[in-house]
């Protein structure tokens, strides 16, 4: 997701520190920037002019850096890069080292619009590396920001929260305002990238909560944090608060009459009426919101939300082969900008698409990609170092608080000087006695905050040791059943092939006696590696299990294609962790139900679902057959089996089927997470 840079807001600022605007530019600048480009783009050429006469070369730079501002902002590439390389070249030329960098910077944001981030990224760090040498704190923070915006688009989230803050401990929120909220807007939309739903909203929380305080001049961060909260508080459920929160944006567009604003605070709206099923009022957002992107030529980044809530739109009108369609478009465009985070989100899309089709190999294969960038992207290491910078921030922002508190408390004591002797005395005494009592108070709770540690500690070192030892002798035992029976099953094929091929065998019999040993061998080998998988992990995952359900029916496919299957796994449950032996208990009686249906029921459908109801997981497997009297039927070995399975792992099971009325095998598990 693309995102607005700083530092058109902080160049007015930088330029006063060296000297007044005499000629008011910035003032006329600001005021017709959006509503009137082209008269703003006037009003800076008229300063250049009225600069030369003056020979005020300082004033000449900034204002060329301006120019190169409005172009970008006009989408005029061609144009800011001529103003660049004019400015560049009149900042070395005449020494005017403050504007250099802000040079760099503004042509680095040219180049991001562009969607160029290699250039955007060579522009940024050597604007980083003059504000760095100049000791211009307020520049680095800016070119920090501005970096960890194209650390986000590619992916690359451990570095992007790096540089975002070490940006953000080091601004003044008084100070430097609409720094600070657009710092907290981008950490905010990393938050919600790796799943911190609550930090994220906290975030954008307080974003707002400065947009909202001083003078409210900076209609641009404040929007921004209400189109975040309406997509936060939407992922929620909470969608009349997110109502609340856009409606808030479309007003704030409308009031300040910056129609470029509505675009921004449409693209959340949008997938608001999708998930409401509001689908009229929908599309004809997204009309709005294409219309208003080619007016303001916004990129493809830029467009991809909408384009791809239109995919959506598409795939709940039941129209799954456009839906496809728009989507292949996007992936290519992801590919060639290297999107990471929206080839992931496309892909997870497109399986869900090619499912609706009943595609389920491409539906596997897209998810099998989703799973792998999803991997690539957010990888424990990278999560691992994206928590461990949010710890130094929150040491940083402590330490500082706690700086200011002490200066606060040298006000106080210079204060207190000014009384007489014998308050100073008692005021001596009474600070003593507090600061005595807190270090005894407090190094009292250190011991036991310590003892508690160290207890915890020991406790986590044994559990992990003894896991350490469980997860050793399942490898083991793994090991030993692939490298040795495995190998013998493997023989046996071979063998029995051999026996084949070496023998001109003229007895029928013997020969399919032959082939049903081959046969049952390799059925074994596929079970053996299904119990080898299983043991080679600690925990199973739905996302893992819903892998290995949709191999089997590929496989059930081509053994009996006039079966339609149809498998539908509740996105809710994707995460749920189950131990090893529930992951393969629960797959082999969902392959003992199915192999059941194909053998006996005469069936034309088999449906395999998977949902949530309240704290427990259902699953059912259900057909269309011919059906059976569970009463006066024996139940064999399968039946008995699978109920034993479930008993093993704690599962309910149950079984209703009549006569030419089909059979449903119903599982029921005790969902561990909502008991936590």
């Amino acid at each position: 997701m693309m995102k607005t840079l700083l530092l058109f807001l902080l160049l007015p600022v930088m330029a006063f520190s060296q000297g007044n605007d005499p000629d008011s530019v910035y003032h006329w600048y600001e005021r017709d920037r959006e509503k009137n480009p082209e008269k703003a783009l006037q009003h800076i050429l008229n300063g250049i002019k009225k600069a030369e006469k003056r020979k005020d070369k300082y004033h000449i730079a900034a204002y060329l850096v301006k120019l190169i501002e409005q172009k970008n902002f006009i989408r005029d590439y061609d144009g800011a890069y001529r103003d660049f390389k004019k400015a560049e070249k009149y900042c070395i030329d005449n020494k005017i080292d403050g504007q250099l960098p802000c040079a760099y910077s503004q042509y680095a944001e040219t180049c991001y619009n562009m969607e160029d981030f290699a250039h955007a990224m060579q522009y940024f760090h050597l604007a980083d590396s003059i504000f760095a040498s100049q000791k211009d704190g307020i520049g680095v923070v800016i070119s920090k920001n501005n970096i960890a915006n194209i650390y986000q688009v590619q992916g690359k989230y451990d570095l992007a929260i790096k540089n975002l803050l070490d940006a953000a401990r080091n601004v003044d929120t008084t100070q430097y305002r609409y720094i600070k909220v657009e710092i907290f807007n981008n950490i905010s939309e990393l938050y919600e990238t790796i799943g911190e739903n609550h930090k994220a909203q906290q975030m954008a929380r307080s974003a707002m909560a400065i947009a909202l305080g001083g003078k409210r001049d900076n209609p641009q961060g404040l929007l921004r944090s209400y189109a975040h909260l309406t997509s936060l508080l939407t992922d929620q459920g909470k969608y009349t608060e997110a109502e609340k929160y856009y409606n808030k944006g479309i007003h704030l567009a409308d009031s300040t009459k910056l129609e470029s604003l509505r675009f921004d605070i449409l693209r959340p709206g949008i997938a608001l009426k999708v998930i409401q099923d509001k689908m009229p009022e929908a599309k004809q957002m997204v009309t709005e919101a294409i219309a208003l992107g080619k007016k303001y030529k916004k990129n493809t980044s830029e467009m991809y939300p909408i384009r791809a809530s239109l995919a959506r739109i598409y795939l709940f009108e039941g129209q799954p082969a456009k839906a496809i369609s728009l989507l292949n478009e996007l992936l290519n465009e992801g590919r060639q900008l290297d999107r990471r985070d929206d080839i992931a989100e496309i892909y997870n899309e497109l399986s869900q698409a090619y499912e609706k089709t009943g595609d389920f190999k491409k539906a596997l294969q897209n998810h099998k990609l989703f799973v792998v960038h999803k991997d690539s992207i957010l990888g424990r290491e990278k999560q691992k170092y994206f928590k461990d910078a949010q710890v130094k921030y929150e040491t940083a922002i402590k330490e500082k608080q706690l700086a200011q508190n002490k200066i606060e408390l040298l006000k106080k004591s210079s204060e207190s000087k000014k009384k007489t002797n014998a308050i100073i005395m008692l005021a001596a005494l009474v600070f003593f006695l507090a600061v005595l009592s807190y270090l005894i108070y407090r190094q009292q709770k250190l011991k036991a905050g310590q003892r508690e540690k160290e207890f915890q500690l020991k406790a986590a070192i044994s559990q992990i040791e003894t896991q350490n030892k469980l997860q050793e002798q399942r490898l083991s035992i793994s090991r030993d059943l692939h490298d040795n029976i495995g190998a013998q099953l493997t023989f046996i094929i071979s063998s029995v092939d051999n026996v084949k091929f070496g023998f001109n065998l003229q007895n029928t019999k013997l020969n399919d006696k032959l082939d049903n040993i081959s046969d049952f061998t390799k059925s074994t080998i596929l079970e053996l590696r299904d119990t080898i998988w299983a043991m080679n992990h600690a925990e199973i995952s739905f996302e893992e299990l819903r892998s290995r359900i949709f191999n089997f029916l590929e496989k059930a496919k081509t053994a009996k294609g006039s079966i339609a299957y149809t498998f539908h796994l509740d996105e809710s449950i994707n995460e749920m962790k189950l131990s090893s032996l529930q992951g393969i208990n629960m797959y082999r009686t969902i392959q003992e139900a199915v192999n059941n249906a194909i053998k006996y029921a005469e069936a034309t459908k088999i449906v395999i679902e998977a949902k949530s109801e309240k704290d427990r997981i259902v699953i059912q497997i259900r057909d269309n057959g011919i059906g059976f009297d569970t009463k006066a039927t024996d139940r064999g070995n399968g039946l008995g089996n699978m109920k034993k399975r479930m008993k093993e792992i704690g599962a309910e099971f149950d079984i209703k089927s009549a006569k030419d009325a089909g059979t449903t095998v119903m599982i029921s598990l005790q969902n561990k997470d909502d008991n936590a």
